[in-house]
């Protein structure tokens, strides 16, 4: 039977609303639903598409669109023009246990964030609205009021306002994702039921689409019924008895193979963090360096889970490899479906964790790996499915080695967020650190402080401390200092211990032989337990004692740390049976980074345990051509680690440097960075020598030990780095922390300083500065002695406020030496007495400086000053005398502040001190206190309380009594100053603010304020009060603050509720000034000014809010307006989204009544007119247009747009834009977009712009032949052509490639003089549009075949040419094209800028390393710069299949490798380049089993000989990459 048309047949066409509604049928069937109705009838259809029945028996309308026009979100209107905001309503007033939704994969953010403030609201409506909605942002705000509005809820009463508050709490918006949505259902299927999804998809989509089901609640007893009736079986996982048993078998399995701390579990800070998040629902990335204890921490997320009851499904994936599919990989587990199924069906309300340790041995599975993270990413998404439909997450937890993490492209391919980043697996990166010192103090107990610094370093690394835990504490273990002798102890105990229980310890030696020597044959590891021969009593014996661990019929050591050391100790055994180094080393083809590592701990080894023989072997190492640099220079990194060289390898090191082979590696490696052998070089007289040959190298060396010099350094340093001659040269020896250095070197430093200043510039003043508080106070000094400008005296202050508070008993406990140190450096009296100068320097703070070094001194003597007086108050005011009772602010302060801290016996000396001579003892300007008398008033709160009362009458009178000598000429200043503001203000159109300056007491009024209240006489207490009333809130003269204010200028009623009739008696008060009067609103923050120009400002906003209310009183409104309130009328309706809903016949009348002659009132009326093209404008409103387009007139009273010359920063597009005759023309643009008859009616006009003689008018009237171009495409094209042909520079409009790509078949002679004639010009724009046309013709229609002519004979054309070349090369159609070019350009001689061709290929990422190959391997024929180098890495990096690019990486590392490398950038790009590079590829290819593998990682080994053998740093980069994997 066919369907009726309309919205049922629409779903039989509309793949997300079926997705959707089986979806829920699902759901049904899981019985998470009671039930649902498709599209019911009658009262419930209107806005529904589907009716769910929650099983708590609430019921939820939902309305499903999967688009929204255009817009890629939903906004109020498009709600509203769908009516639903409205339809929502009426179903949610139908019955409170009802909700409403829209279902969408299109946001509608704001609504989301309105509900959910509703829903976390404690049902306080007067909270949500007051609190949760008006302080959420102007955007939620004027949403909430426009949805309440359009719903007539009256948010000013309690019930309109508690009506609005439950709407939003029933309403909600399910962002349901559209492309995924097929994927998210077929994995449900496929935990539901037995056979091919796809079948029960179909089946399912047939249901809705055939049967009739429309209005009828469909059941899970209907949908089974139907699915079974058609052959569909189902599972029933919650039941299924193999879950359980399989995944506690499995949890046995990975607990088997960890082992833990036997004397209790460290609880790591790591897995706290990893719990928080797993609780959060979150997924986590575990990663760490290997033996860091990763393993150790999932044994605690174990135990989490355990103390929860969450379950958890832990498996190794080096054991249980995935392969084909997870539901495949999971059946061979014995799981009956995927084991995200699994455990979905067996935590259904509570949390579950999955967790998947050594994620990175996948990437050791050649062949497999690939499939084996598909199979990972697989699970990735059906978990992420999965929890969009629970409350209680499922979370992944994946365990990685840091560098695979971070290297290997696969892996890391699978913790790319999704684009739906609301639903997909939130993905939580933790990086397992080293243990921390606590950490193993709990593990070994209180023996731990008996071991040295070494072994508790040795012991953060948890496979280490768990080895050491297994040693016998009895014996002495003190020697130990590397992995190895922790390993070879261990299994001497092992042996003790074995022969204890009548076993035979050789057989360990055995079993381990067998391990290394199978390994070394085969490569192979875990080994095979078939192909040893080994006794079972010992392996079992081993197994016990942690030592080994067997899994899958295989045998391994517990760690590979364990391995590598038992790998390391054969080739001691080949040593000393007299094997030759190569047997060590291994063949070239066998010197790869893990040997290098093995090597490393046996060269380790000999040189602790027998030195001589260690040098033997660095004499056969460095000589035999048979080894790799790498392995050489290995040997000399272990050299250079030794920290206190015995005299024999000194004497090996020195004997090096006489080789010229190796004198410049030994320099590089060994030298650099170690001080006894600089030493060493010092005394024998070497270093002398060589600063005569090569001072660069000896400034370079010592600079490597920087500032840790000793005696002879510092005495060799002193020798050379004073002269004239090489100061400078040695500047860079003299950058260190002063804190770290010797007094000796300190004591040169000063003395360098004073000869070479540029290091005091670059002095870093952090916390770490001022720990040696004396050190940086005698820097200070030599800085104000020297008095160079200094860029971080800012920094200076700041930081030295803090040291004095963080390191104040260093300045009090030193106050004499402090005050020795900088005294001295203070102004002298006589510059003192020169106030006017004084004032000017940074001594004083007067004038706001106190960010200054001089300012840092005063806080620092202040500091010293302080305590000198509380430990000697005689010897402080000795000290002072001769600057006391002067008057010199800057000795005033220092006095005052000390005063402070007097004995209490000096209060009267104090008060008398301070009234003697009021004006020379009680002021001062220099602080940073801003108040004159900050200090002296301190004094008098203080001494006021403990002084004599005679002294405190004398001290009152004299206050009382006193009148400043300078009174009347402060205040007449005063006034002189703020008049003067004031005119200034005026005339730069500035508000000034006005206040009341009582005349007289303020001096004492200051004072007494701060005498003690119980000491104080009567008189001067009735004083107080008189004053008080008078001057409490006046202005204060003797505090200072800045005489500006700054903020934001408001109209008076800005941020009020004005009504329309308030606004319009506002408008109509003609005694509002131009300029009017400013205040500052300390509330507000800002400057509230009544000018006309803020009323206006203030008009146009309420306008644009309010149109119609406006308008409709201005209409009946017969007085005049001025013309400042009109033009503000008009801006605010062209700038409303409102003015939608209001007629065109009553912004017609509302224009004709206030139609004035000024531009920015035409501009007003065409962008109303503009932004409304579809009302019905009148003929007089459309010549009105016309009349504003064409009128040359107005260019009179028009700004000087349209006359001034064209200039880059104004350009034509922003004057055509801007102009009055270029809005009216993009507002007949708009009218002819909207309608096609319109262009009868503008067509005359349009004829007469296109022949204007400005250029802006014809530019701005291209605009209208674009849409004429669908209505008369002939017409429009003559005039389009027309206007290019007598001005070329016209094609930089927007349009132009469109146009000239149609009609080029009809003007190809045209367009193409056009574009000749243009790209001679030196406008940047012009010839951008010129290169993108020739692109676009040459492309399109295959003519400009001199393109590659064009290219090479105009650079300022080559950029875009191929800019535009790199984006048609995306096209599949035009690629070979486009490539063929391309390659044309590179094998070209002629002047090109490759390096912006190669950028642009590069950094797109669109070159396919199989099918591009012909262009890629032009990189390497090319005139190779860095930079195009540093793109090519990145890119190369990027790649999964690398190796595909090998040749190129080789020939152009190569090429990099002989490239100049003096300029540091260029060193730094190659080296690091180089390093990525290769690391990567040999990443890519050294676990393999291919032949032309393997050759390639042959290839990066060499590589990485030839970038030792070329530079010892660039080699080291890579050897830093390279070693971790």
């Amino acid at each position: 039977m066919a369907l009726p048309v309309g919205g049922r047949a629409d779903k039989s066409g509309n793949k997300y609303e079926q997705n959707w509604v089986i979806y829920n049928l699902l759901k049904v069937i899981q019985e998470k639903l009671s039930y649902v109705i498709i599209e019911p009838l009658g009262d419930y259809e209107d806005g529904v598409d589907l009716w769910i029945v929650y099983k708590n028996g609430k019921n939820e309308f939902q309305q499903c669109k999967a688009r929204n026009g255009s817009r890629d979100y939903w906004q109020f209107g498009d709600i509203n023009n769908r009516g639903l905001w409205n339809k929502w309503k009426k179903h949610l007033d139908r019955d409170i246990n009802n909700i409403a939704s829209l279902v969408s994969p299109l946001p509608f953010t704001l609504l989301e964030d309105i509900i959910s403030r509703a829903l976390n609201n404690d049902n306080n409506p007067n909270d949500f609205y007051n609190i949760q909605i008006k302080g959420s942002g102007k955007d939620t705000t004027n949403l909430f009021n426009d949805i309440c509005k359009q719903l007539k809820f009256d948010t000013n009463t309690n019930n309109g306002l508690n009506s609005a508050y439950q709407y939003f709490k029933k309403i909600r918006i399910h962002q349901w994702p559209d492309f995924e949505s097929t994927e998210m259902i077929l994995d449900i299927i496929d935990s539901l039921f037995i056979g091919n999804p796809n079948i029960v998809i179909a089946l399912l989509r047939n249901f809705i689409v055939e049967k009739n089901i429309y209005d009828k609640p469909i059941t899970a007893h209907m949908l089974r019924q139907y699915l079974q009736d058609n052959g569909v079986s189902f599972k029933d996982l919650a039941h299924d008895n193999r879950i359980l048993p399989n995944i506690e078998r499995l949890n046995r399995e990975y607990l088997h193979s960890f082992h833990s701390f036997s004397s209790g579990t460290i609880i790591r800070k790591e897995s706290l963090e990893c719990w928080k998040h797993i609780k959060e629902g979150k997924s986590i990335i575990l990663h760490g360096q290997a033996g860091a204890g990763k393993s150790g921490c999932i044994t605690n997320i174990i135990h989490f889970c355990k103390e929860e009851s969450i379950p958890y499904l832990a498996i190794r994936l080096d054991t249980h490899i995935p392969t084909e599919n997870p539901q495949k990989w999971s059946q061979k587990m014995e799981f009956p479906a995927s084991i995200s199924h699994c455990m979905n069906s067996i935590s259904a309300n509570k949390n579950a964790v999955i967790i998947l340790d050594q994620l990175d041995a996948l990437r050791w599975t050649q062949a497999n790996s690939v499939q084996a993270l598909n199979v990972c990413m697989e699970l990735i998404h059906q978990i992420n499915n999965i929890n969009k439909d629970r409350n209680s997450k499922l979370s992944l937890v994946f365990v990685c080695r840091s560098y695979d993490l971070e290297n290997d492209l696969d892996i890391k391919e699978l913790f790319i967020k999704e684009d739906d980043a609301k639903d997909s697996v939130e993905w939580m990166k933790i990086k397992v650190d080293l243990l921390s010192n606590s950490d193993v103090l709990k593990i070994i107990g209180p023996s731990y402080s008996n071991l040295n610094s070494r072994i508790r370093e040795l012991l953060r690394i948890a496979s280490n401390l768990y080895i050491w835990e297994n040693l016998d504490g009895s014996q002495n273990n003190e020697n130990i200092k590397t992995t190895y002798q922790l390993v070879y102890e261990w299994k001497k105990q092992l042996e003790n211990r074995a022969s204890s229980k009548n076993l035979d310890s050789s057989k360990i030696i055995n079993i381990i032989s067998q391990i290394t020597t199978h390994y070394d044959a085969y490569g192979r590891y875990p080994i095979p337990l078939p192909s040893l021969t080994i006794d079972v009593n010992i392996k079992d014996f081993l197994i016990s004692s942690d030592f080994l661990i067997e899994t899958n019929n295989s045998i391994a050591f517990t760690h590979q740390s364990i391995f590598d050391c038992f790998l390391a100790e054969q080739m001691m055994k080949k040593y000393f049976k007299g094997k030759p180094i190569t047997d060590i080393t291994g063949s070239i083809e066998n010197q790869t980074p893990t040997k290098r590592y093995r090597m490393q701990i046996f060269l380790h080894e000999m040189l602790i345990y027998y030195p001589s023989d260690f040098l033997k072997i660095g004499e056969q190492m460095l000589e035999n051509e048979n080894i790799r640099y790498s392995f050489k220079y290995l040997y000399l990194e272990v050299l250079s680690h030794i920290p206190n060289p015995e005299e024999c390898i000194i004497e090996f090191v020195l004997e090096l440097l006489e080789n010229n082979q190796w004198k410049t590696p030994v320099i590089n490696v060994i030298i650099n960075g170690n001080s006894p052998y600089i030493t060493q070089l010092i005394k024998n007289g070497t270093l002398d020598l060589w600063t005569e040959d090569i001072p660069e190298t000896v400034i370079r060396l010592f600079e490597s030990i920087s500032p840790n010099y000793n005696k002879e350094q510092v005495q060799f340093m002193r020798k050379y780095c004073l002269s004239d001659e090489n100061n400078s040269k040695w500047e860079r020896c003299f950058y260190g922390n002063i804190i770290e250095e010797s007094d000796d070197f300190f004591k040169l430093k000063l003395e360098y300083f004073s000869k070479n200043t540029t290091p005091l510039n670059y002095i870093i003043f952090s916390e770490s500065f001022f720990s040696n508080p004396i050190r940086a106070i005698k820097i200070f000094a030599l800085m104000l002695q020297i008095k160079p400008s200094y860029s971080q005296e800012e920094s200076i202050y700041s930081k030295t406020e803090e040291s004095i508070l963080v390191h104040s008993d260093t300045f009090t406990d030193n106050y004499s030496t402090v005050l020795e140190i900088l005294y001295p450096c203070l102004p002298t009296i006589e510059e003192c007495s020169n106030k006017i100068d004084f004032n000017k320097s940074e001594w004083t703070n007067k004038y706001f400086k106190e960010d200054t070094l001089k300012r840092a001194c005063i806080l620092i003597i202040k500091a010293a000053n302080r305590a000198f007086a509380k430990a000697d108050s005689n010897g402080f005011i000795e000290f002072y005398e001769p600057y006391m009772g002067k008057g010199y602010d800057l000795f005033n302060e220092l006095i005052l502040d000390g005063m402070i801290n007097l004995d209490n016996n000096y209060a009267d000396y104090i008060l008398n001190y301070l009234c003697e001579d009021i004006t020379n003892n009680c002021f001062e300007h220099s602080s940073e206190q801003r108040d004159d008398l900050y200090y002296t008033k301190r004094l008098v709160q203080k001494y006021s309380k403990i002084c004599q009362p005679n002294t405190l009458r004398i001290f009152e009178s004299k206050i009382s009594h006193y009148i400043p000598n300078n009174q009347k000429e402060e205040l007449k200043q005063h006034y002189k100053s703020f008049e003067n503001n004031t005119e200034n203000q005026e005339k730069n159109n500035n508000k000034n603010h006005t206040e009341y300056y009582p005349m007289w007491g303020h001096f004492q009024y200051e004072i007494i304020k701060s005498i003690d209240s119980q000491k104080i006489s009567n008189e001067t207490s009735n004083l107080l009060m008189v004053l008080n009333r008078s001057l409490s809130k006046s202005y204060m003269p003797y505090v200072h603050f800045h005489d500006s204010y700054s903020g934001s200028v408001i109209s008076p009623v800005d941020n009020k509720e004005i009504s329309a009739k308030a606004w319009v008696k506002i408008i109509l008060n003609n005694k509002i000034g131009k300029k009017g009067k400013s205040r500052w609103s300390n509330d507000k923050k800002c400057f509230i000014n009544n000018s006309l120009d803020d009323f206006c400002r203030s008009f146009q906003s309420y306008v644009s809010k309010n149109p119609e209310e406006i308008i409709d009183l201005l209409l009946n409104e017969n007085n005049r307006i001025r013309n400042e309130f009109i033009e503000s009328f008009f801006f605010g309706l062209s700038i409303s989204n409102k003015i939608i809903g209001i007629s065109s016949d009553k912004i017609e009348r509302i224009i004709k009544k206030f139609y004035i002659n000024t531009p920015s009132f035409y501009k007003n009326i065409c962008q109303i007119i503009e932004k409304n093209p579809d009302k019905h404008w009148s003929n007089h409103m459309i010549n009105c247009v016309k009349e504003i387009a064409t009128n040359n007139a107005i260019l009179e009273i028009d700004d000087p747009i349209l006359t001034e010359p064209s200039i880059d920063s104004f350009s034509i597009e922003t004057k055509a834009l801007n102009c009055v005759r270029g809005k009216a023309i993009f507002t007949i643009s708009q009218l002819l977009h909207s309608d096609k008859n319109y262009y009868s009616v503008f067509k005359d006009c349009i004829s007469e712009l296109v022949n204007d003689t400005n250029p802006v008018i014809r530019y701005a009237t291209l605009r209208t032949l674009s849409p004429i171009y669908n209505i008369d495409k002939r017409w429009a094209l003559d005039k389009m052509m027309k206007i290019f042909s007598e001005d070329y520079t016209m094609i930089k409009f927007t349009k132009t490639r469109d146009i000239f790509y149609y009609c080029y078949s009809d003007h190809q002679r045209i367009i193409n003089r056009i574009i000749r004639n243009a790209m001679n010009t030196d406008e940047s724009r012009l010839l951008e549009t010129c290169g993108y046309l020739i692109v676009d013709i040459y492309v399109h229609y295959d003519d400009f075949n001199d393109i590659l002519d064009i290219y090479l004979h105009n650079a300022k054309l080559q950029k875009h040419i191929i800019k535009m070349l790199v984006q048609y090369f995306k096209i599949d159609k035009f690629r070979e094209k486009c490539k063929h070019l391309l390659l044309q350009i590179l094998n070209s001689n002629g002047n090109i800028n490759e390096h912006w061709i190669w950028r642009n290929l590069l950094n797109e990422d669109i070159l396919n390393v199989k099918k591009d190959a012909d262009i890629i391997n032009m990189i390497s024929s090319s005139n190779l710069h860095p930079k195009t180098f540093r793109d090519f890495s990145e890119f190369a990096c990027k790649q999964k299949d690398i190796k595909y690019l090998a040749n190129v990486i080789f020939e152009s590392s190569e090429k990099m490798l002989k490239y100049d490398m003096t300029t540091p950038e260029t060193r730094h790009i190659i080296s690091t380049c180089l390093s990525s590079l290769i690391s990567t590829l040999y990443y890519a290819t050294a676990s393999s089993n291919l032949i032309t593998d393997k050759t390639i990682a042959n290839k990066c080994l060499d590589l990485w000989d030839e970038m030792y053998k070329i530079d010892f740093n660039i080699g080291s980069k890579l050897t830093n990459e390279i070693m971790k994997i």
